[in-house]
């Protein structure tokens, strides 16, 4: 991550990626994966989202404890691919 770049924290990330208006129809979210306009729809909706893919978003925290998890309880897969997780406390 370059200096002149701001580290995030996976919360703000995903609001970034999936909540303001980051989701679209066909969005590719990954290597040979593709949104539908319907799951689109359901992941642009934080509390729904199952599956996040965040791949270089700058990433170096999960954020205040039990905030992800409030926001997102229903997450099975997660990709922080090439993310500065320096440490990941989880209480």
């Amino acid at each position: 991550m370059s200096p002149d770049m701001e580290a995030v924290t996976m919360l703000d990330a995903m609001r970034m990626r999936y909540a303001e208006g980051g989701a679209k129809s066909m969005e590719s979210v990954g290597p040979r994966e593709f949104l539908s306009a319907k799951d689109a729809k359901k992941q642009a909706t934080l509390d729904l989202l199952e599956r996040v893919v965040l791949q270089d978003a700058r990433v170096s925290s999960a954020g205040p404890p039990g905030a992800l998890a409030a926001a997102c309880p229903l997450i099975e897969e997660l990709d922080l691919t090439g993310n500065p997780l320096g440490g990941w406390d989880v209480p």
